[in-house]
């Protein structure tokens, strides 16, 4: 875990949790928030995953999906990157053990923290951006109940739609939600961070393409637009640190 304690750090300070997106770089997205952490008085801890022990089913995705057959199912698209997903050969395990999703992190780090840097705070705050908004997204349906504040996913490659018509990890078929969980979920403080240029003509990350998940749209901004409400950030394609001053004042600047 990469942190920053602000000089002014009292035990009343903010805490945030920022989690970083496929490239797994927390000391990267840690930097990007020592300014605003400076500016604000924001505890900043950013968790790192490694693929080694997380793959996409377990990150991505949260660890809903195991046993994934991405290297039979998977190709090159046409953009420089785009990467296609053949729906007919696309297998996975569903996994149904809540204790094993990455979800309940969220809460165990602030808890360790809190008590570690004496704070008084009794709950936090999220941000995502990519993989880590993926993430978020996808707590909010499946982990609703936990100690978070506002939950900030930003610019996610494509969503898991409130739809039980459609099958993980693009819907609900295959889940095991019942309609009061998804009441809580749409109790929780979600705002998705969309970047206004991470749009069709945005080259960076990774954009999956099939022809379920393209009925959201086929780039970003159009994805984020379907799935929610969402606070739209002016002049931002795919980049994390952009995305995070505009979340650093969004959550903090009043």
């Amino acid at each position: 875990m990469f942190y920053h304690q602000p000089e002014r750090f009292t035990p009343e300070s903010p805490i945030l949790i920022v989690v970083p997106g496929a490239g797994r770089n927390a000391n990267d997205y840690r930097d990007a928030w020592i300014e605003a952490s400076e500016t604000y008085g924001v505890l900043v801890l950013s968790p790192m995953y490694t693929e080694g022990d997380y793959d996409f089913g377990a990150y991505h995705l949260g660890g809903l999906l195991s046993e994934l057959n991405l290297d039979v199912s998977t190709g090159r698209g046409e953009g420089p990157n785009e990467v296609t997903l053949d729906e007919e050969r696309f297998t996975y395990q569903v996994n149904a053990d809540p204790e094993s999703w990455i979800f309940g992190d969220f809460d165990r780090l602030f808890e360790t923290v809190a008590a570690a840097v004496g704070s008084t705070r009794d709950s936090y705050d999220l941000f995502g951006h990519s993989a880590g908004g993926q993430i978020l997204h996808r707590m909010t349906l499946f982990h609703p109940v936990s100690r978070a504040n506002r939950i900030l996913a930003g610019n996610s490659g494509f969503y898991t739609l409130p739809d039980p018509s459609t099958p993980l990890p693009f819907g609900l078929e295959d889940a095991a939600l019942e309609e009061v969980d998804l009441e809580a979920a749409f109790g929780q403080r979600l705002v998705l961070f969309l970047g206004e240029e991470d749009n069709a003509s945005e080259t960076g990350g990774t954009l999956l393409r099939s022809p379920t998940v393209d009925r959201q749209g086929t780039h970003r901004l159009e994805r984020g637009r379907y799935f929610y409400d969402f606070e739209v950030v002016p002049g931002v394609g795919h980049d994390h640190r952009g995305m995070s001053r505009a979340a650093a004042e969004y959550l903090y600047g009043g």
